[in-house]
């Protein structure tokens, strides 16, 4: 029900893509990076669409593949923020939901990651940049960057 393109984009379809089943690939629709991040500093922007259901995290790559828990922020080894259709945004992390104040047009994330501080925050790329929510853990894996997305023609892309 997803296609990942190469240009870094994840899009919602309802068309099946009739991709073979493998232990990897999961069962939502929802994608992790190649890329990990055992430590370090790190940051990216995503964009997503003005319309539909997204989030855009981190998680381990242990992280289930099938099943509710599956879901990123629904299981103690993933974090993420979601925009729902209503234009309201929440963050997850174990199934624990954080309703954010009301963002308008919110469509432009800034994912910052400080692996040794145990900090993942989310900030609203706007002029000027607003912190959204930071979480705060002990990371014992090495992460990777998630999004997942939900709605014909929704999308997220990394953008830098």
């Amino acid at each position: 029900m997803y296609l990942y393109q190469g240009t870094g984009k994840l899009t919602f379809s309802d068309t099946d893509q009739h991709y073979p089943s493998a232990p990897g690939r999961f069962q939502s629709h929802q994608f992790l990076t190649t890329r990990s991040f055992p430590s370090g500093r790190h940051h990216w922007d995503v964009e997503g669409s003005e319309s539909g259901y997204w989030g855009v995290g981190v998680s381990y790559p242990s992280i289930e593949r099938r099943g509710d828990h599956s879901y990123i922020g629904n299981n103690n080894k993933s974090w993420c923020l979601y925009r729902r259709y209503n234009n309201n945004y929440i963050v997850r992390h174990d199934s624990n939901n954080i309703d954010l104040p009301h963002v308008s047009s919110c469509n432009r994330i800034q994912i910052s990651l400080d692996y040794e501080a145990g900090r993942l925050s989310f900030y609203e790329l706007s002029d000027p940049i607003r912190p959204l929510h930071t979480f705060t853990a002990t990371f014992t894996e090495p992460l990777h960057a998630a999004f997942w997305v939900r709605g014909e023609g929704t999308w997220v892309r990394i953008i830098s």
